[in-house]
């Protein structure tokens, strides 16, 4: 009675345990291998410093290659101790006239999001200048399309976040439902849309550890098994 007594327990506290797992949210890493950027004005860094063309260092002035040249190597050394095991973060500058955007699509397509579905980001920001608008958008492909470039409908602005100014680290986390979509016909994906609010001043704007939570499946815990393989596999590179 005992054997039997101490194998109903195990047997309770597995099914509890998997319950658990079960309600506990699918959180996908940040990385500059699963995080996608679009826009000229926002880049991956690990240090400042530098000024920038688009996505290359720009040369500096004649006067000042010897403190640029310290500075490349500085920069040199710092990517090589924290690649692999430091994510870099976003610097975004604005004013910009076209959308800044942070997408997840190198991996969520294959979430298969569904309508109604509670999702979040989370992460860390800040701005010494101005305040800022992080709006959700989503991008809607064909199915069978997914790993293409051609987006076939959005839907724009379905949630908004504020970020107010500071020269420190500020978390932030935004909660949202999957908008209504044909299922038979399209997968969707949300698009984080970074917004300078009310100033055409130049600014700067800092972000690093943007995650996006999921509902639990089953398909989505093997999904983020291989994100996590292949950011093993990524650092390891590097």
């Amino acid at each position: 009675m005992k054997i039997l007594k101490h194998l109903l327990i195990l047997i309770a506290a597995a099914l509890v345990s998997c319950s658990t797992k079960k309600s506990e949210p699918v959180t996908f890493p940040y990385s500059q291998w699963t995080i996608g950027t679009s826009g000229h004005n926002i880049t991956w860094r690990f240090m400042e410093g530098f000024e920038y063309n688009n996505s290359f260092i720009s040369a500096p002035e004649p006067d000042q290659w010897d403190e640029w040249y310290r500075t490349i190597l500085q920069y040199r050394e710092t990517a090589r101790n924290k690649a692999g095991r430091e994510a870099p973060y976003l610097r975004v500058e604005f004013p910009y006239e076209r959308d800044t955007k942070i997408h997840f699509d190198k991996f969520a397509y294959q979430l298969v999001l569904q309508p109604g579905e509670e999702l979040m980001i989370s992460g860390l920001a800040k701005s010494a200048g101005s305040s800022f608008t992080i709006f959700v958008d989503y991008d809607l492909k064909t199915k069978g399309e997914e790993k293409g470039y051609v987006v076939r409908q959005q839907f724009l602005s379905m949630d908004s976040l504020q970020i107010t100014s500071s020269t420190d680290w500020k978390a932030f986390e935004k909660s949202f439902r999957v908008p209504d979509f044909a299922t038979d016909s399209f997968a969707i994906v949300p698009i984080l849309r970074v917004v300078q609010n009310g100033s055409s001043a130049r600014e700067e704007i800092f972000i690093r550890d943007v995650n996006l939570h999921t509902p639990y499946t089953r398909e989505r815990a093997d999904v983020l098994a291989s994100v996590d393989e292949y950011i093993g596999r990524q650092a390891t590179r590097n």
